[in-house]
C-alpha cells in the first residue's frame, strides 16, 4: 500500500523481492491491472493505481487491495479515472463493512457498479483528454507548492533581516 502515492494515483516507490517471500499473504496482480484499496482511509484517499512497468509482468501487493482486469474491451486507463471520482469514492463509503479504523470496502460494490463504456477509440480520446487535464493540474498542483515553501519561508526572512538591522 504503501508503495501507491495518493496523489497520482502510481505505484510511485515499487520495491524488490523475492518470490518466496511474497507467495503468502500478498494479493497477485499483473501488468494493467487496475489496484484499487478497500480499507479507509486509502480508498478514500487515492489509493488506486494501475499496474505498469512490472518487472515479467506481474506484481504483489497488500491484501488490502481490490485487483480489476479490465481485459480487451474496457481501456485500464478509463477504468481507473472513473474510480478515483470523488463522488464515486463517496458514495462507496456507504457500502463499508466491518469496525471503525479497520473498514472495507466489499468486492460486491464494485461489480455492481454500471460503467459507461463507449466505443475502445472513444476511451482512448477521453483517456487522452483526461490525462492531458490531469497533467495541468499536477502542474498547477506543483507550482502552489512551490508558492507555499516560499511564503513559509518569508517570516524567517523577515526576521533575519530585522535582527542584522537590515529594516
Amino acid at each position: 500500500m504503501e508503495s501507491v502515492d495518493a496523489i497520482t494515483g502510481t505505484i510511485s516507490s515499487p520495491q524488490e523481492k523475492k518470490y518466496q517471500d511474497v507467495k503468502k499473504g500478498y494479493t497477485f496482480f499483473q501488468e494493467k491491472d487496475v489496484l484499487f484499496a478497500k480499507i479507509t482511509p486509502c480508498m478514500q484517499n487515492g489509493k488506486h493505481a494501475i499496474a505498469e512497468n512490472l518487472i515479467d509482468s506481474i506484481g504483489f501487493g497488500s491484501t488490502e487491495f481490490h485487483v480489476l482486469r479490465p481485459g480487451d474491451v474496457v481501456l485500464p486507463e478509463l477504468l481507473w479515472y472513473f474510480l478515483r471520482q470523488p463522488s464515486l469514492l463517496k458514495k462507496a463509503t456507504e457500502h463499508f463493512t466491518g469496525a471503525v479504523g479497520q473498514q472495507r470496502l466489499p468486492e460486491d460494490y464494485l461489480k455492481s457498479l454500471d460503467l459507461p463504456l463507449p466505443p475502445l477509440n472513444e476511451q482512448k480520446r477521453i483517456a487522452a483528454i483526461l490525462k492531458e487535464q490531469m497533467a495541468a493540474v499536477d502542474k498547477a498542483r506543483k507550482a502552489a507548492e512551490e508558492e507555499l515553501k516560499t511564503i513559509n519561508a518569508l517570516p524567517a526572512a523577515i526576521l533575519r533581516k530585522a535582527f542584522n538591522g537590515e529594516l
